[in-house]
């Protein structure tokens, strides 16, 4: 497949909505992307529910952290995954406001801990939130990350059985995490890149036993020195890379373990190494010479569940469809062509996709 195709069909499309909530009508519980909170137009309209609510000059702790929460993902929803500049400024407002009210809460610690993220003052503050409210399930999630940033087996295992009995996982996103665990080589790195696919992948992994030859690594964690120069020593070979899309492509290099990506890692990495990733299923395996993935695709893709309820994440399966599909079409296989094509059909028309397969050519008529 041209590495632009791929490219073009990795990257989401921005803002997309299925529903949009009315001035009067009361707000749904917040919750996080990795609990399905992730259609923009749904959580703009919420954030203005909740923004007013929080204008009021009593408004209680709860309310404001809410508030706060809802406000980061809807900026995160709309913006694919990055904060603008203007929305991190009324974060740290907001932040100071629990603060204020509500010094040393659990509220306060958490609201410090997402705006510091992956700083090492994310970590004094998570500490400070699980010190107060460690059976919130608000904290699940983060807690596992820090655990995989700690190197902490115990805890790890301990946070991912939280979240998948309190945490209310999306169902849906854990089939796709599932997806991605299977389509990840043995013994191989598999580098995530949010709380979507972190938070699921790694909670199916610790608590229900999937793939455990893999190792899970939060790309978002490279920044923390220590974190990672422990995998480059377990992983890696000679000095030790930068936390950018070189790690990913100098650990491939060493050639201890394959490499594989999520394929919600970041655009500036998906076009930093466009002309090294190559489907694999649901991951990206990422070579630094020239490799067929087709026969592994092959024998992978039946294996996948194909959840397209999960979201924004779900247009993923499409990059590795239309590289098999093409290559049916190539070696003259009509019979597997037919039936690949209605499967792709179904798949984007489920997802608001169909029109970008045929701008790219993906489907034919």
């Amino acid at each position: 497949m041209p590495r632009i195709l791929l490219l073009t069909l990795l990257i989401p499309l921005a803002g997309t909505a299925t529903r949009a909530q009315t001035q009067n009508e009361p707000a749904a519980p917040v919750n996080d992307a990795y609990q399905g909170a992730w259609d923009a137009g749904t959580l703009n309209q919420s954030n203005l529910f909740w923004n007013a609510r929080n204008s009021a000059v009593d408004a209680p702790v709860a309310t404001r952290f809410a508030t706060f929460r809802i406000t980061r993902n809807a900026s995160l929803a709309t913006n694919s995954g990055q904060l603008p500049e203007a929305d991190r400024r009324q974060l740290e407002s907001i932040a100071e406001d629990i603060e204020t009210a509500a010094p040393g809460s659990f509220e306060a610690g958490l609201a410090t801990y997402y705006l510091e993220f992956p700083a090492p003052a994310s970590h004094e503050a998570l500490a400070q939130a699980m010190t107060v409210g460690p059976d919130r399930p608000e904290v699940f999630g983060p807690a596992l990350g820090d655990a995989l940033r700690r190197g902490d087996a115990a805890g790890q295992q301990r946070w991912a059985k939280a979240l998948l009995d309190r945490g209310a996982p999306d169902p849906a996103l854990l089939d796709w995490a599932h997806d991605l665990l299977t389509s990840t080589a043995p013994n191989a790195v598999l580098l995530t890149a949010g709380e979507m696919d972190t938070y699921t992948a790694l909670a199916l992994q610790q608590a229900r036993g999937v793939r455990g030859d893999v190792q899970l690594v939060d790309l978002r964690l490279l920044g923390d020195r220590e974190y990672r120069e422990r995998l480059w020593k377990a992983y890696g070979k000679g000095a030790v890379p930068g936390d950018g899309p070189d790690y990913a492509r100098k650990l491939a290099a060493a050639g201890n373990r394959p490499v594989l990506l999520s394929p919600a890692l970041p655009t500036s990495w998906a076009k930093a190494l466009a002309r090294e990733l190559y489907p694999a299923g649901l991951a990206l395996r990422l070579s630094p010479t020239p490799y067929d993935p087709v026969p592994e695709l092959s024998a992978m893709w039946p294996k996948l569940r194909k959840n397209m309820r999960a979201g924004p994440l779900a247009r993923n399966y499409l990059p590795a469809g239309a590289l098999l599909l093409e290559h049916y079409r190539a070696t003259g296989q009509e019979e597997k062509t037919a039936a690949l094509e209605h499967e792709l059909r179904t798949l984007a028309t489920a997802i608001g996709a169909l029109p970008r397969l045929y701008e790219t050519g993906v489907l034919k008529h």
